[in-house]
């Protein structure tokens, strides 16, 4: 019989080999074994529920929770795991797959499930459904929120973008030095002037998307107005803002969480290459020659639960239209932007991807003077 060795080939990738031929390679994670996980070799595995088979000139079982690749380059490796979309040990997956090594199947199911991309099966669960429910990976409290296809809706799109490690960490100029983490800052409401009437009708014909921005920044009384109207009349929970500030007149420049129950700004990190980062991408997806970013409010869900993904992205809509509804009325310069880079403020926020995924962009800035 060939030799059966796994072999690091890098960082984050692994390869099986049988002989000298690839039984599977296993890449995006720094690989582990059964051994290191304590699975034990007498349990039932079954596929995660976030697993999937793709084609990528080969077949390749990829996941839309974790970041990991398994290409499939033997036959034998696909029709077993095929066999392990049931729980199953093993030797039942060997006795059902002919011609499949028990040697073989043990080191590739110990690399998949080091991988996350099979579960072991608790005692006691008698089906997939039961073991997800069961949480065998730790992970259920996360991924609760989501349905398969919502998850992979989510992330199939999204690459693994990091931050430039060339880019400065330093505030842009004219900075201020952040506040400390958690700090509360007040804000402006909006007030209406007296004897004016709000028309809505004019305000949907003045909105438009405004991406150039005058020479004085923002005000912090305009922002606190902005975010003071562009709140919908019913909360439904899902959503929260989040506030990166890159220049606003009497804030410190950092990142922020929006606070409505007091209207007040509490801070979540100072300015970083990540919102560097966030600010630059942000101008860069409109058209690249955009004035530099002076605000931009990222929207981020806070009540995910089963099947509530879809509505996240309505309440999305409501908020856009309001934003932009809120900058018509005030006079203020304001954009929403179709992609952002979730991972970047998932870094820079320190929160959770999974449960706090940011969900919609919009620039703010203040109005640029017409010329005629």
């Amino acid at each position: 019989m060939d030799t059966i060795h796994a072999e690091r080939t890098g960082a984050s990738t692994t390869t099986l080999l049988l002989g000298d031929t690839v039984f599977l390679r296993l890449e995006g994670v720094r690989a582990r074994t059964w051994t290191d996980v304590n699975l034990g070799l007498r349990g039932r595995f079954v596929l995660s529920r976030f697993s999937y088979v793709r084609w990528l000139d080969r077949p390749v079982l990829a996941s839309a929770y974790h970041r990991a690749l398994a290409a499939l380059a033997d036959p034998l490796a696909v029709a077993m795991v095929a066999a392990f979309g049931a729980p199953s040990t093993v030797r039942d997956v060997c006795a059902g797959v002919p011609g499949l090594d028990r040697d073989v199947a043990e080191t590739a199911v110990g690399l998949l499930a080091g991988a996350g991309l099979l579960d072991s099966v608790p005692d006691g669960a008698d089906s997939a459904d039961s073991a997800d429910d069961a949480g065998s990976r730790g992970d259920a409290a996360v991924t609760a929120g989501w349905s398969f296809a919502d998850l992979l809706f989510r992330t199939a799109g999204e690459s693994d973008r990091r931050s430039d490690a060339t880019r400065s960490a330093e505030p842009p100029p004219g900075a201020v030095t952040a506040s400390p983490h958690g700090e509360y800052l007040g804000l402006a409401r909006w007030t209406p002037r007296e004897g004016r009437v709000l028309d809505v009708d004019a305000l949907l014909d003045r909105r438009t998307s405004v991406r150039t921005y005058g020479e004085v920044p923002l005000s912090r009384a305009d922002l606190g107005a902005f975010l003071d109207l562009a709140q919908t009349p019913q909360d439904t929970g899902l959503l929260e803002p989040a506030v990166v500030v890159r220049a606003c007149t009497s804030l410190p420049s950092g990142l922020y969480r929006y606070r409505r129950a007091s209207h007040a700004l509490t801070t979540l990190a100072p300015w970083s290459p990540e919102l560097d980062r966030l600010a630059g991408d942000a101008t860069r997806s409109v058209d690249g020659t955009s004035s530099p970013v002076q605000v931009l409010v990222v929207l981020f869900a806070t009540g995910l639960t089963a099947g509530t993904y879809a509505d996240v992205l309505v309440d999305v809509g409501r908020r856009m239209q309001q934003m932009y509804l809120a900058a018509a009325m005030l006079g203020l310069a304001g954009c929403a932007l179709g992609a952002g880079d979730s991972g970047a403020f998932a870094r820079a926020s320190g929160l959770d991807p999974l449960t706090h995924p940011s969900v919609g962009e919009f620039l703010l800035g203040s109005k640029a003077e017409e010329t005629t």
